[in-house]
C-alpha cells in the first residue's frame, strides 16, 4: 500500500466517522518541511528509529506528548497525517542530535531522507496503535484494523 492509497483509506475512514481532516495551505508548509533529495539508507533508518524508541528521556519528554496531542486532534476532528509526520520529524531531529552526541560524531550521521523516513514510519505506527486501541469502542470494525496492519510497500 503506497502513501496515496493509505491517505485515501484514512480519508474514507474519517468520512465514515464524520471527522473532517484539515487540508489547507498548511499542507504546503508540511510538504516543504518533509521534502528531501535522495533515498534513505535502510540501516540508518532502522538504527535511528531503534535509538529513539529505546531512549527513555526522548519518550517521556517528546514522544508521549506527541501521541497525546495526536489523539486529541483525532477526537477534535483536526488530525492531519502530514502534521503527524512533522511532529515526529521534530522528535527524530532531536533524537539524531542526541545520537551524534552520544556516539561522538562531529557531523550529522543521518541524512534528511533518513530522518523523514523514520518520522513517516513512526507516524504510521502511531496510526496503527490508535486503531488497535479503538477495539474496546462499540463502533469497532476489525476490517479497518486488518488493512492498517499490512506493512507499507517501499
Amino acid at each position: 500500500m503506497n502513501d496515496k492509497q493509505r491517505k485515501a483509506m484514512f480519508a474514507n475512514m474519517n468520512k465514515e466517522k464524520g471527522v473532517s481532516v484539515k487540508s489547507s495551505s498548511s499542507d504546503e508548509k508540511f510538504n516543504k518541511r518533509l521534502s528531501h533529495k535522495g533515498e534513505p539508507n535502510e540501516i540508518n533508518v532502522r538504527e535511528l528509529q531503534l535509538f529513539i524508541e529505546s531512549d527513555g528521556d526522548l519518550y517521556r519528554q517528546q514522544q508521549e506528548p506527541i501521541m497525546k496531542n495526536l489523539d486529541r486532534k483525532r477526537k477534535n476532528g483536526t488530525y492531519s497525517q502530514k502534521g503527524a509526520e512533522v511532529a515526529y520529524l521534530n522528535l527524530v531531529e532531536n533524537g539524531s542530535r542526541k545520537y551524534n552526541k552520544e556516539i561522538g560524531s562531529p557531523s550529522d550521521t543521518f541524512s534528511k531522507a533518513d530522518k523523514v523516513q523514520v518520522a513517516k514510519e513512526m507516524a504510521r505506527e502511531n496510526e496503527r496503535e490508535y486503531e488497535i486501541s479503538r477495539r474496546d469502542e462499540p463502533d469497532y470494525n476489525p476490517a479497518k484494523v486488518k488493512q492498517l496492519s499490512n506493512p507499507p510497500n517501499r
